[in-house]
């Protein structure tokens, strides 16, 4: 065979090669096709993966990654698998948890995963698939638990009444086990986070007369409850995770959209600077925890923004795979912000 035949006849397999890794996947509830797909900012190049069929779903907040760049799924259990989506095998038993864990933390170091089951925070060590309860008889129930960078501190949720209602933010130090209450708070929290250098807990909260249309406000309230007040409006369904960058640095939520169920307005704060930046129409957000690249929806786009430089560059049009897109969920980036896993809707 001569030499460009030969290379012809490669290319035609390596093509032949891709197309049989392409696979649909049914979602659980049959009214669709979802595509998982793995983006690889050092190649600029997006992947289409085969994952294990019944395992994944396209539900927001399912997917998490740890920091070594494994990925970890809840779904009744905890599975543990490659970036790929191959080699998928559970790490734990039956967990009968609320709808909290679906929004579970890592620790810094990657090894432990912090949820909410029954009303009580749990660690869940990775490394040998056991977990403990860390808030055992406090007699009341708590969720949304979330780390500070230095691992010191616990701030979660304390519910009025049940496990998945809102409420005030608590405190816990998990060198002696120290509660604190924060009183004045609104008593409709639903996340926060805690910056020990500042003395403060940032909040979400919903307002009561607007339920169903999101309507909230981002909150700060100093850990002696010296002081509590409104910072920005924010729509409070849009974005169950309050994301805070490791460095403590950067602050993201949205604020309400122009109409109901429109997409929001995106908004980032420098704390460094106290200033804010803010880009309209946006949907999901996603932060890379230790390299401050945010990666979000726009339209029918997914961008990654360098909150370090403020560059910002459009990583997946509207067309994928010769297919009109949908839309996007489940963005789900690496700890340093080099990949993003992320589910595709495309239509026929």
């Amino acid at each position: 065979m001569k030499p460009c035949l030969r290379i012809i006849g490669l290319m035609l397999l390596a093509i032949l090669i891709v197309s049989c890794d392409i696979k649909d996947l049914v979602s659980p509830d049959l009214t669709y096709k979802a595509y998982y797909c793995r983006y690889d900012a050092q190649r600029n190049k997006t992947l289409l993966l085969r994952p294990e069929d019944g395992i994944l779903s396209y539900s927001d907040s399912q997917i998490h990654r740890t920091k070594d760049g494994k990925v970890l799924i809840y779904r009744d259990y905890f599975w543990k698998g490659e970036p790929d989506f191959t080699g998928f095998y559970p790490i734990s038993g039956y967990i009968p948890t609320n709808y909290t864990t679906h929004i579970p933390y890592f620790s810094e170091d990657g090894r432990y995963l912090w949820f909410a089951m029954s009303g009580s925070i749990y660690r869940f060590d990775l490394n040998n698939s056991s977990y403990e309860k860390i808030t055992s008889d406090l007699g009341f129930a708590v969720h949304s638990p979330r780390l500070t960078a230095d691992g010191n501190y616990l701030v979660m949720i304390r519910s009025l009444s049940g496990t998945i209602n809102p409420g005030y933010p608590v405190v816990m130090n998990l060198n002696d086990s120290t509660l604190v209450h924060l009183d004045n708070a609104e008593p409709t929290a639903t996340q926060a986070v805690y910056i020990p250098k500042f003395g403060t807990v940032y909040y979400v909260r919903y307002n009561e007369t607007n339920y169903y249309q999101g309507e909230g406000a981002l909150y700060s309230i100093s850990i002696n409850n010296a002081f509590n007040q409104a910072l920005v409006p924010i729509v409070w369904y849009y974005n169950l995770n309050l994301y805070l960058s490791n460095d403590e640095r950067f602050i993201v939520t949205h604020k309400p959209p122009q109409g109901f169920l429109e997409n929001g307005h995106l908004l980032v704060r420098d704390n460094s600077s106290m200033l804010w930046s803010e880009i309209c129409g946006t949907g999901q957000a996603a932060l890379a925890r230790t390299a401050n690249v945010l990666y979000y929806t726009k339209d029918t786009s997914i961008y990654r923004w360098d909150l370090e430089t403020g560059t910002r560059e459009r990583i997946i049009s509207d067309t994928f795979k010769g297919k009109k897109i949908k839309g996007f969920y489940s963005l789900s980036p690496s700890w340093d912000g080099t990949d993003l896993i992320f589910t595709a809707e495309l239509g026929d």
